[in-house]
């Protein structure tokens, strides 16, 4: 068929794929609907934009496979408390070095200065740890260390800005670190935090900042920072959008402006340094326990779309106490975070995807990742979705002390782990042992001319038909028409 003389199409696929899954009744049929325009974009069918009806077909979330061992460990004495990796963009590819890089958070003992430390890897999962002669630690520049602050310099996102005509702001990353000394009650309230540093104790703002670099190496800080006053302590940044023709990214509002609970925010930017007050658009609503708070959502953009990797923190204190910043350190408090599935078509209106399930979950007792599981950033390699995740032998609230000992013959600690995922395989949509059936709404076609299904029919059958914006099957491209798969 000439897809230029016949443009407004709808699609009706039946299948039975896999079995023992429980059907779902087809939504009524919508007559004369607008067509959809289609890129050449893969559509992952995390949601039903395109589907105008479907019978006995569910939607199944595919959850990745964990690598049984972290590909990268706090093994330098100015990472043995902890190294993780904190939201989105964390790792990169570099074509000219063919070199993937990466930039993760790390911590000595005790805890009295937070890093971004650098590595390297040829093939994503070995990674190497250059000596840089950069920043200094105890009196040496043999390191890893790439930036610090005045006490935290933590969270570090690091994009690579392809639009930048400054070369030596090529390279910007948001992290979170202290304000210039200013008087305490110039401040909002809600932006200081007790800790054992002088630093706080001298009362000191906190806020994102921000630092460019020619080279991912060489950073230099904002003279204006922080940017943001009004957010927590995690961010992730998906960097220019032209969808928006703005810098995009994610932060934590504050407890004042969230109700005394973890929540997403949304912000923009025409520069990376003037952001947006962040906007609420994700919180824990009436399904959700009680207890549970949206740590932070690392974003990425993948075929068109949005995905978003929802970290859930688990407070569970008494069910009975009200929702309040300070429940993070009732005692007995399970305080895991795994990670949720999301997804949004515009980047601000997110669905979550798999009935709330976790998407990596934490793992077994006795495993490193036994109390922490959350992703921040993907990659494509080898025809797969690669997924790099900070997890942690312990809770959120642990006793520092803790990290680096074995325990009933462990070794706690924090890491940085690799789960995989097969290509676009979030989800898909599966039939039962009854033939299943997904109609698409009306799509126009331009340039295309194949329209392309991927389905696993090993354990059944698919066959399609075109239908016409009247629903009625085009002539030569009936079910009866096709070869049946």
């Amino acid at each position: 068929m000439n897809p230029s003389s016949r443009p407004v199409l709808a699609a009706f696929l039946a299948a039975a794929v896999t079995p023992a899954l429980h059907g779902q009744q087809a939504r009524p049929l919508v007559e004369r609907q607008k067509p959809i325009p289609v890129s050449t974009e893969r559509h992952l069918f995390l949601d039903d934009e395109l589907v105008e009806a479907r019978a006995k077909v569910v939607r199944v979330m595919h959850r990745p496979v964990k690598q049984a061992d972290p590909v990268l460990v706090g093994d330098q004495p100015w990472e043995k408390w902890t190294v993780y990796l904190f939201g989105s963009p964390s790792i990169h590819f570099d074509p000219v070095k063919r070199l993937y890089r990466m930039w993760y958070t790390a911590c000595d003992v005790p805890v009295d200065h937070y890093f971004i430390n650098y590595a390297t890897s040829t093939d994503a999962v070995h990674w190497t740890k250059p000596l840089l002669h950069l920043q200094d630690f105890k009196g040496s520049k043999a390191n890893n260390i790439v930036n610090q602050g005045r006490v935290f310099w933590i969270n570090s996102t690091v994009i690579l800005d392809e639009r930048e005509t400054n070369p030596e702001r090529r390279y910007k990353s948001l992290s979170w670190d202290f304000a210039p000394a200013q008087a305490a009650e110039t401040w909002p309230e809600g932006f200081y935090r007790p800790s054992a540093s002088a630093e706080h104790k001298k009362g000191r703002p906190l806020g994102v900042s921000v630092a460019f670099s020619p080279d991912g190496l060489h950073w230099q800080p904002y003279e204006g920072n922080p940017v943001l006053m009004n957010t927590g302590d995690t961010h992730s940044v998906i960097g220019w959008d032209e969808s928006y023709k703005k810098y995009v990214g994610y932060f934590r509002p504050s407890y004042a402006a969230s109700g005394g609970i973890r929540v997403i925010g949304f912000s923009t930017s025409d520069d990376f340094i003037h952001w947006t007050p962040p906007e609420i658009i994700l919180k824990p609503d009436a399904e959700d326990p009680i207890s549970d708070e949206f740590y932070d959502m690392p974003v990425v953009k993948y075929q068109g779309s949005y995905i978003g990797f929802l970290w859930m923190y688990h407070n569970s204190p008494n069910p009975a106490l009200v929702r309040s910043p300070t429940l993070a350190h009732v005692k007995g408090s399970q305080q895991a975070l795994d990670t949720q599935l999301t997804y949004s078509r515009d980047g601000k209106s997110f669905i979550r995807v798999g009935n709330r399930e976790p998407f990596l979950p934490v793992g077994a007792p006795g495993t490193w990742d036994q109390g922490w599981a959350t992703v921040s950033d993907m990659i494509v390699r080898d025809q797969e979705i690669w997924l790099y995740y900070s997890g942690w032998g312990t809770r959120h609230n642990n006793d520092q002390e803790q990290l680096g000992k074995v325990v009933g013959g462990l070794r706690l600690m924090a890491a940085i782990g690799l789960a995989k995922l097969r290509l676009d395989g979030f989800a898909s949509l599966h039939a039962d042992d009854a033939e299943g059936i997904v109609q698409l709404r009306p799509i126009a076609l331009r340039d295309q001319r194949h329209l392309r299904v991927n389905a696993d029919t090993s354990r059944g059958m698919l066959a399609v038909e075109l239908l016409d914006e009247n629903h009625d099957p085009i002539a030569g491209f009936t079910r009866s028409d096709f070869e049946i798969m």
